[in-house]
This record gives C-alpha cells, structure tokens and sequence, in this order.
C-alpha cells in the first residue's frame, strides 16, 4: 500500500505538473469537440424525425464532420496552462 501511495504522490512533483496541466488541457478540448458533435448529432435525428428538406439534414451532416475534423490548435511550449 505504501508503495502506491509513493507511486501516486511522485505525479504530483513539480516537474510533472505540467504534465498534468497538459493533459488535462487537450483532454478538455477533447470533450468539448464530442459534446458540440454530440449536439449536432441530436439536431439531425430531430430534423430526420420532424422530415427536414434534404439541404437541412445536409447541412447537419456537414458540421458533424467538421466538427469531428477539427485539429487541435498547436499549444506553444512555454504557455501557461
């Protein structure tokens, strides 16, 4: 037990902070990008269901991708997280 406590407390040394800070960074990116995907997603089964013109539901079908296209911008190596 003693062991894992040690192996846990060694993240939390300052020289991986900024590892942390990262990660959690580009992991919140992440989540945002799959919520608005996941909005655009209901928005089309609800136009689908309602019998939206064919341009409408393209137009969703085209957000989603590119949403789901999207890069993660470059994060410069000495910002501030």
């Amino acid at each position: 037990m003693l062991w894992k406590i040690r192996n846990s407390m060694s993240l939390m040394q300052p020289r991986n902070s900024c590892k942390i800070r990262l990660l959690l960074y580009v992991a919140a990116l992440l989540a945002r990008r799959l919520d608005r995907a996941n909005e655009t997603a209901i928005a089309l089964k609800r136009q689908l269901d309602a019998g939206e013109p064919r341009m409408l539901i393209r137009s969703t079908i085209n957000q989603i991708a590119s949403v789901l296209r999207e890069r993660l911008q470059r994060i410069p190596l000495h910002s501030k997280l």
